[in-house]
């Protein structure tokens, strides 16, 4: 599993743009006949099966489970839609930017489903040109623009992905480099992706100060055997990136030895070994549907494979654990590919 290659070639992360356009999936229940979604329509009819991205995927030589690994990295996108505070901490209309009271009248996209490099960077840009759009004038800190900046990161050169990443560099100028307020919640930590992305570009040290400044004082944080630092399954989208990122930024394998310390402490908390899903947290442990099946966020898992598919890209083949998590993450695509529906929800 060659997940540089993965990577090097921006399937995963491309299609989130085109994928997030369409589709906004609530939760999953084990229990495949019954899968409760709902679509944000924001004037883009343009939907692809996930299931033939799999298919296609390994017809192609690419890894088993691309076409789960693209249903994951949609929620950056998905995630990225501003829905708390303005920049300057003024609060907005949430679900007016968010587009799910959106009274505009939009019209379909007239986009392809076709998985051919023209077709996935228009849709591409027609997503990512409506956020940035939309967006911009309310940027913050906060982790659900965080998610967006990641996706704008990951839009590739041939979908002039430089753009996007001006933008992204005139953010971050913006809020000088800084995560948000919160010292050890994921969630604050998640803008420092884009700063890490950023610097690997242009190596400027005032880049990447401030999260490593952040980083290291997490670090010294003691475990509390009765709350993970990452108690919530999204959290391991949030933070251990930026720790994976941290380490090829400086060398210094202290970042993912923590990370990999901390993933371990909320996988054995949330992670169910039968479903080879994750709980939310641990308020849904026990907890059943009607059908009296477990409770599982689908969205929240789509966090999880997206956070690995982003930790393996920095992890060295030679490091301790990293089969553990490619284990992880080949036992989850494998699950939710049995989940998901013949339209890829």
């Amino acid at each position: 599993m060659d997940f540089g290659e993965l990577r090097g070639t921006k399937l995963i992360e491309s299609k989130l743009f085109s994928a997030y356009g369409v589709y906004m999936t609530e939760r999953i229940m084990v229990d495949s006949s019954k899968i409760d979604s709902s679509i944000n329509a924001v004037g883009i009819s343009w939907r692809a099966s996930l299931n033939q991205a799999y298919h296609s995927a390994r017809r192609i030589g690419r890894v088993a489970g691309f076409g789960v690994a693209v249903l994951a990295a949609s929620v950056c996108f998905h995630a990225g839609l501003p829905v708390a505070f303005a920049q300057n901490l003024k609060q907005v209309d949430g679900a007016a930017m968010a587009g799910d009271a959106n009274t505009e009248v939009t019209k379909p996209a007239n986009l392809s489903a076709k998985l051919t490099k023209r077709d996935v960077s228009a849709a591409i840009s027609k997503v990512a040109d409506w956020q940035l759009k939309r967006a911009e004038p309310n940027f913050s800190q906060d982790w659900t623009f965080a998610a967006l900046y990641a996706g704008f990161m990951a839009v590739p050169p041939d979908a002039d992905g430089e753009r996007y990443q001006d933008a992204m560099l005139s953010m971050a100028k913006n809020f000088a480099w800084q995560p948000g307020s919160r010292l050890q919640h994921a969630d604050d930590h998640a803008i420092g992706q884009t700063y890490l992305q950023l610097y690997f570009k242009d190596h400027d040290p005032a880049m990447l100060a401030p999260i490593r400044q952040r980083m290291n004082a997490v670090m010294q944080l003691p475990d509390n055997p009765e709350k993970p630092l990452w108690w919530w399954c999204d959290a391991l989208f949030m933070a251990p990136p930026v720790l994976a990122e941290l380490y090829k930024a400086t060398g210094d394998r202290a970042y993912l030895d923590f990370m990999d310390h901390e993933w371990w402490i909320t996988s054995a908390k949330l992670y169910s070994p039968e479903n080879h899903l994750f709980f939310r947290d641990a308020g849904y442990i026990g907890k059943q549907e009607s059908n009296g099946r477990a409770v599982f966020w689908s969205r929240g898992n789509g966090w999880v494979l997206a956070g690995l598919a982003r930790v393996l890209t920095y992890m060295p083949s030679d490091y301790p654990s990293r089969d553990k998590y490619v284990a992880q993450f080949r036992e989850m695509a494998a699950a939710i590919a049995t989940l998901q529906g013949e339209d890829g929800l």
